[in-house]
Parts: C-alpha cells; structure tokens; sequence
C-alpha cells in the first residue's frame, strides 16, 4: 500500500446507537488512523446511510451511499469493507473487486463456503487487488493447543471476543520434567485493539494481515471438520 492515505468506502454501518461490530472494531480505528481515511459509506437506503454519517459524526463529506454498486464504482474509494451480513458477502465482495478496486476487506467468514469463498480468492488474485480478511474472533469457550518442536501452547478463554476478552496463554517445553508456565501478553485495549493491528499491517505496518488465501484455508479446516465429524475419519485441509 502507498504511504498516502487511503480512502475507505464501508459496506454496511449500523445507523443505530446500539453496539454494533462494525462500529466498535473497525470505526474506532479509523477515526485516528494516520493511513486511512472514512471517504463513504453505503446502508441500506442513502437516508439511512446519512443517519449513521451523523451518528457516528462522521467528516461532512463522508459520501452517502444506499447502493453498492454506487460505492464500489466511486473513484475517490480505494479500498471497500465489507461488514454486512455474511450471507451477503459474495455479492459485495465480487462487485468490488470487478469495480477495480485496489483492494477489498471483508469480515470473517469470508463467505458462505469453501467453494464461494475459492472462487472469490481466484477472482481477486486475478484482478491484482489486494485482501484483507477480519479473521479476528473465535466462538466462546475457546480452547486451542498446539504442539510444536520446543513444546506446547494452551490457549484458553471463557469469550469469543478474544480480541475484547483475552485469553489465558500458557507454555510447557518439550522436556519430561517441564511444567506450565503462564504467557505474559500485552494488555488488550479494546474491540479495536485486534482488528487496528490487522489493518496496520495492511497499511505497511509491522505484523501480519490475513487476506483471502488465509479465509479459504479455514474454509478447508472447517470443511474436513464437517466431514469428520460425519464420517468419523482423520480428514485433512490444505
């Protein structure tokens, strides 16, 4: 991405003052983000749209879009999000990236399947544009071990949220006398503490940013973990 900051065109605000997603993970970052700039925003209607403008006290000459197709086509927006219901991904996803845009967010899961979600990864590795996947939140009672050469990580947390919540991290080596030891981590500083990393990262930062290759491999996973759970075989994803 170009130092210069980057227009951002959303896909779906809440336009309500109920907590939203979309609002405290992602917005929360804009507003004083150095790299990105809130250039419009597309709702359901362009009234409902101009409702969360003033809601939310966006910048006056943050464009008010009620259709997609308006806010993807617009040439002063660089990079769409997408944040609207998943079952509504696809549709958006593909609009911007055949808009041309030079690079396209969209919220975990990416789309409704593996299939949707390979079509999708194919289609935007062959237009050049950039992704950026929101793979930012597991379902509660999370509980992740891995075991690798020097030993073992247990990753605990009672939230899904981990981003909000953060779990408990714990490390034992791969000795025979070795015992637990809890992981320092840093102190988590919000919704948007997670996603705002992600999307420096994007922005040239330091760090990782998943994009849609890293979707459509755990739309592998949870493939081969319907199919185990089916036929009660080792199923494996790549």
């Amino acid at each position: 991405m170009s130092p210069q900051v980057t227009n951002v065109g959303f896909i779906c605000l809440s336009s309500r003052p109920e907590w939203s997603w979309a609002v405290a993970a992602h917005l929360t970052y804009f507003i004083n983000s150095k790299h990105y700039n809130f250039a419009a925003l597309q709702n359901s209607s362009r009234e409902i749209a101009q409702r969360a403008t003033r809601l939310h006290n966006l910048p006056q000459d943050t464009k008010a879009d009620g259709d997609i197709s308006a806010l993807v086509s617009d040439p002063d927006v660089d990079l769409v999000a997408v944040t609207i219901r998943v079952h509504l991904h696809a549709a958006a996803v593909e609009a911007a990236i055949r808009a041309g845009e030079s690079a396209v967010f969209c919220e975990w899961p990416l789309v409704r399947n593996s299939i949707e979600a390979e079509r999708l990864t194919s289609l935007a590795r062959e237009k050049g544009v950039r992704t950026l996947d929101g793979m930012s939140q597991v379902d509660k009672n999370f509980f992740w071990e891995i075991t690798g050469t020097k030993g073992t990580l247990l990753i605990e947390g009672l939230m899904g949220n981990n981003q909000g919540f953060p779990p408990t991290i714990k490390f034992v080596k791969a000795e025979p006398s070795a015992v637990l030891e809890v992981v320092e981590v840093d102190e988590v500083k919000g919704f948007s503490n997670n996603t705002g990393k992600a999307w420096e990262a994007f922005a040239g930062g330091s760090g990782e940013a998943p994009d849609f290759d890293v979707a459509l491999i755990r739309h592998r996973m949870l493939d081969a973990i319907y199919r185990s759970s089916e036929l009660g075989t080792r199923e494996e994803h790549w």
